[in-house]
């Protein structure tokens, strides 16, 4: 089964961007397939999720924000690195009064219906 690691989340806003309530939020992870998958050809549907970190349950501000396709290729089992980034408005990250606890999930899909994902690290911000 393949694995995700390395997932790293950053928020940033331009002096321009505060001013349009613009956030660009970026996020980088590496997928890893399994021999078995190279060999296969099996691809994955990747999808984000972004989270308010919340003590009880994690709130989901927003569900399948940015989706794509990552390959396994052939007998090459060299893990992909995906680094991806989109700008949402600011109150999609307004989770709650005060400072903002933002973290992303990384779901991904293959053909056959597995799925395995991983959460960032909580990045704060005043949104």
């Amino acid at each position: 089964m393949a694995q995700l690691s390395r997932l790293v989340l950053t928020l940033e806003q331009t002096d321009a961007q505060r001013d349009t309530k613009l956030v660009r939020i970026g996020y980088e992870y590496t997928l890893t397939c399994s021999p078995v998958e190279c060999e296969r050809n099996a691809s994955f549907k990747v999808s984000i999720d972004v989270l308010g970190h919340d003590l009880l349950r994690d709130d989901v501000l927003a569900s399948a924000l940015d989706t794509h396709i990552v390959e396994c290729g052939g007998s090459d089992s060299a893990p992909t690195v995906t680094k991806r980034s989109l700008i949402v408005g600011q109150s999609l990250l307004d989770e709650d009064v005060g400072v903002d606890e933002i973290k992303v999930r990384v779901i991904a899909k293959d053909d056959t219906g597995e799925t395995v994902e991983l959460t960032s690290a909580i990045v704060r911000g005043d949104f």
